[in-house]
């Protein structure tokens, strides 16, 4: 195998933002055929995305890792059944989907607990009372009259 030289500003690295891990989320939810690897991630994020990540910088987001691990393991699931019929094969499908969605969202349900419990941990620590938090946010004023607030405008 020969390696090819590449240009220098092709080694450029761009830093993983929100919206390109929402990027990679879709595409690992996307990914059909053969099983998911980390490799093949990286090929298929370079390819569809245009960014080249290493393994270890995709693995670094809890999303792109929880929906890596439900691919494959929806992937080895796939492979055990057999379908007969094509009808059932498209529900199967959006079951599938659906099984997977529901899978990420008690992932990040499981997340918001874990946070919102250290957050009452620390509020608790603090001396910050259940009646300092349910305080309402303060009213911005912009600038309008209390007349102009009363008719609407």
């Amino acid at each position: 195998m020969r390696l090819r030289r590449v240009a220098p500003e092709a080694l450029k690295r761009v830093a993983i933002t929100p919206g390109l891990v929402a990027r990679v989320v879709g595409v690992i939810q996307s990914w059909d055929g053969d099983q998911i690897t980390w490799a093949g991630l990286v090929d298929r994020t370079d390819a569809q995305l245009g960014y080249r990540w290493t393994r270890q910088a995709l693995e670094r987001h809890p999303e792109i890792k929880v929906a890596y691990k439900l691919c494959r393991e929806e992937s080895s699931r796939r492979q055990r059944k057999v379908i007969l019929d094509p009808a059932d094969s498209i529900y199967l499908q959006r079951a599938e989907k659906l099984a997977a969605e529901v899978a990420k969202l008690k992932a990040q349900l499981t997340a918001f607990e874990e946070q919102f419990a250290l957050y009452q941990y620390n509020a608790h620590m603090r001396g910050v009372s259940a009646a300092d938090l349910a305080q309402p946010m303060p009213v911005i004023d912009r600038g309008w009259s209390v007349a102009r607030r009363a008719n609407g405008g």
